[in-house]
């Protein structure tokens, strides 16, 4: 993926994050990050992009409720953890699983009710770069 850290990708080359979220301390920021969206996401069937979703730790469960999900990261390894975790869950299909970057989304514009923004908004640490993401 173009200009990704290579500490980024060797740490999560690691295959630590789907895990992280769904054990220990990282639990706490699953449960409260879930009750937020539960809160102030509009209804489903809204479109949703999971910008930077990872393994779709939040992906998943919100087509399960009923949203559509595009999944999008720049990691290939969280894709491949995306796909294969889609194929054991036939009952919360998301609607696609994308590698991507946050600074050029392949997305049309106004072609989605929500944007999920976790991981970007703090791996891209140049002003530019943010904005170029938002």
């Amino acid at each position: 993926m173009t200009n990704l850290p290579r500490e980024m990708i060797d740490y999560y080359n690691q295959k630590k994050e789907h895990q992280r979220l769904l054990s220990g301390a990282g639990q706490l920021e699953k449960i409260r990050t879930e009750r937020i969206l539960d809160r102030f996401l509009p209804k489903p069937p809204s479109v949703i992009l999971d910008v930077g979703g990872a393994t779709g730790v939040y992906a998943f469960p919100l087509a399960k409720k009923g949203y559509t999900v595009h999944l999008i990261d720049p990691v290939p390894i969280h894709i491949e953890q995306a796909e294969a975790l889609a194929r054991t869950q036939p009952d919360c299909p998301v609607a696609s699983i994308t590698l991507g970057d946050a600074r050029k989304i392949e997305k049309e514009d106004n072609s989605a009710d929500v944007v999920l923004f976790f991981g970007p908004l703090y791996h891209l640490t140049k002003k530019s770069d943010r904005l170029k993401a938002i």
